[in-house]
């Protein structure tokens, strides 16, 4: 099997485990200007279906903005919510065949031993990049959830001095794999940046944010939105299932793998379960974190912070959490401890956060 790590952000916290195969220091949360990934890739997983069904035509949903008008978005489960507004005005999200959220045209390609992830298998998949002196940087991935807004997490635009990185200083590439060779013309201009208020660094609480681009995107087979997720937001509902996380990062070797993203299932596991596993993820849960993993050694570490955990209902893919943080043993290539889970943003706790963002 092939391990790669997708977590940039990594707290180093002193593990006194019971096995005696590590021992580990501090935490902290890693600079995501530097990227770290270990991916474990695993057989092709096809979860029950939601039986529900479906309006016909397209999919949509109605919420609300600040001006009062509806603006359409897309739900997974195709069923259309009202809610209120002052006037009548609409303003439509695409619901067309190319605009249908949560689609992906490569049929039967998910992580099948380790195969590298296919130019439009998550046409949704963001790359963010920082804009330094010396061109720009990749430093965490994130969703396209509607024509211009992305979701990835808080610290991979705001700092620990409490600031939010300026719009001008980052920049977005969608509907592309390799990344290695972006020009100015691949490079999407950011509008504005909104974090949540009630990130605190330390935590995964409140780890969300929203990059809205200057420019409506134009809809294709490699460029579109993931589902918000709808129904159900409790973890309980959500248990056993296996989600995708999906991004650019560094190999155990520690070489970028810029060039081809991976992809790797998650099983998400309950609250109890991830506070029992380790008495330090007390300090970084909440009521809005959930923990997936594989706990056997395999998975996500340092690396592609704010990359979405996606869930696959009645065939469209739903975003439903977002790499937030992991702990960590401080081994030189790999850095966490492959044994313990991955904490994500719980994206659907945050549903009227979102709505009230995007205008």
């Amino acid at each position: 099997m092939l391990n790669i790590c997708l977590v940039c952000l990594i707290i180093i916290i002193e593990i006194n485990r019971v096995t005696p195969k590590k021992h580990h220091k501090d935490h902290h949360h890693d600079d995501h200007h530097h990227q770290d990934y270990f991916w474990d890739d695993y057989p092709s997983y096809s979860r029950e279906e939601y039986r529900q069904q479906p309006v016909r035509g397209s999919y949509r949903q109605q919420l609300p903005t600040r001006n009062g008008y509806r603006q359409q978005f897309q739900m997974g489960n195709g069923y259309r919510q009202q809610f209120p507004t002052g006037n009548y005005y609409t303003q439509q999200f695409p619901t067309d065949d190319e605009g249908i959220c949560g689609l992906t045209p490569v049929v039967n390609k998910l992580i099948v031993n380790g195969q590298d992830l296919e130019e439009g298998t998550f046409p949704w998949l963001a790359a963010i990049f920082s804009v330094k002196t010396d061109g720009p940087s990749f430093i965490c991935g994130g969703t396209l959830i509607t024509l211009k807004h992305i979701v990835t997490a808080a610290h991979c635009v705001r700092y620990s001095n409490k600031q939010t990185a300026n719009p001008k200083d980052l920049l977005v590439v969608l509907g592309k794999c390799d990344l290695s060779g972006m020009g100015a013309a691949d490079m999407l201009k950011v509008a504005s940046i909104q974090p949540h208020n009630d990130y605190k660094f330390l935590s995964a609480d409140g780890d969300i944010a929203v990059i809205e681009l200057q420019n409506d995107l134009v809809l294709n087979k490699s460029i579109k939105p993931a589902c918000l997720w709808s129904g159900d937001d409790s973890i309980e509902a959500v248990v056993g299932e296996v989600g995708v996380v999906a991004g650019w990062g560094k190999t155990e070797k520690g070489v970028l793998s810029l060039s081809q993203p991976k992809f790797a299932k998650m099983p998400i596991v309950s609250q109890e379960q991830c506070l029992r596993s380790h008495p330090q993820f007390a300090a970084v849960t909440s009521s809005r974190t959930l923990c997936a993993g594989n706990n056997d050694g395999s998975g996500p570490c340092n690396g592609d912070s704010g990359g979405g955990l996606m869930i696959r209902r009645n065939g469209q893919w739903a975003l439903r959490g977002l790499v937030s943080l992991s702990l960590a043993s401080g081994v030189p290539v790999l850095g966490c401890d492959l044994s313990l889970y991955v904490v994500f943003t719980d994206v659907s706790k945050y549903s009227d956060w979102l709505y009230s963002v995007i205008k």
